[in-house]
């Protein structure tokens, strides 16, 4: 699915204090989805976008994930967080313990208590990164991730209530 990426560059502002070496300037980078534009009455059979993005989606693609969540889709680089939510969304109303969740992501096992305090702090940490990285591009989906991703020793994903949600990896 192509997209329209836009950059552009603009300097730093520079305080008073600053010397002209500390104007760094700043890339700014987005994609605009083709199906950002609502379809013409003429032209909605012919909207194939649309149809692709129904659903829920959770897929790593590389270095990157797509997700797709009330027909709008986002695209974020790879991280551990991200791992622990993929995990989560395929096993909804299943506990994990954050061990295996961390096992997952990193290769590792964990083994006493107190690297096991170590790896739930830090497997909620992730978690919540990654939920406030799509906050920024996706506050929809983070407001359901937010109110549904249950973290601690075990962790996870409530489904809506009554109906078992799907998401495709």
């Amino acid at each position: 699915m192509a997209g329209v990426w836009t950059f552009s560059t603009s300097p730093a502002p520079l305080a008073p204090t600053h010397s002209a070496s500390d104007a760094m300037p700043q890339v700014l980078c987005s994609m605009t989805p083709p199906h950002a534009r609502p379809p013409a009455p003429s032209d909605r059979q012919a909207t194939a976008p649309t149809t692709r993005l129904r659903g829920r989606v959770f897929r790593r693609e590389g270095e990157y994930w797509t997700i797709v969540f009330e027909s709008r889709l986002i695209r974020l680089r790879d991280g551990k967080g991200l791992r622990y939510l993929a995990h989560l969304l395929s096993h909804p109303a299943e506990p994990i313990r954050c061990e295996d969740l961390h096992s997952i992501a990193s290769w590792q096992t964990s083994q006493s208590a107190r690297s096991a305090e170590r790896t739930r702090v830090a497997v909620t940490k992730r978690i919540k990164a990654s939920v406030a990285k799509i906050a920024a591009l996706h506050p929809a989906l983070a407001v359901h991730l937010a109110a549904r991703v249950r973290t601690g020793y075990t962790c996870v994903y409530l489904d809506d209530a009554g109906r078992r949600v799907s998401w495709r990896p």
